[in-house]
């Protein structure tokens, strides 16, 4: 979760994905909750399109594998300035994410900045870079 230039709260999601596959990523997937229980609203994702004030924005992705990603949510985040628990439902899997502070999130990014994400498999880079997989990945539930 970011602060925007006035003063609302962006959050931020940034993907990698490490398997063969394609899956289909809709606002209402992605689950934000403050610490009070409340449910954020996600109403689109927004990604830089390098043109200044034009963000390519879509209520739809299709996330390939073997691939990354990063994108902005947009919807009413007035109350999500601390978030309790994140979780994204992506195919049959649920990933709970862990929350980090902004300085361990920094030094992350770093490392994973150097990730060569051309490489035939990955996950060696993310074990050379000390990168720490965190959250959960659980059966997506059936309702």
């Amino acid at each position: 979760m970011v602060q925007s230039p006035s003063q609302s709260n962006v959050p931020i999601l940034n993907i990698i994905t490490f398997e063969e596959g394609t899956w289909d990523l809709r606002p209402d997937q992605i689950h934000l909750q403050n610490p009070s229980g409340q449910e954020a609203e996600i109403k689109r994702f927004s990604m830089d399109t390098g043109i200044e004030d034009e963000p390519y924005l879509t209520p739809y992705l299709k996330v390939q594998g073997d691939s990354f990603i990063g994108l902005d949510l947009e919807g009413d985040f007035q109350n999500f300035g601390e978030l309790q628990r994140v979780y994204i439902d992506l195919g049959d899997s649920r990933f709970e994410l862990q929350a980090v502070d902004c300085l361990d999130f920094e030094g992350i990014a770093e490392r994973i900045n150097q990730v060569n994400f051309d490489s035939p498999d990955v996950r060696e880079d993310y074990a050379v870079l000390q990168i720490q997989l965190m959250g959960r990945r659980v059966a997506r539930p059936r309702f």
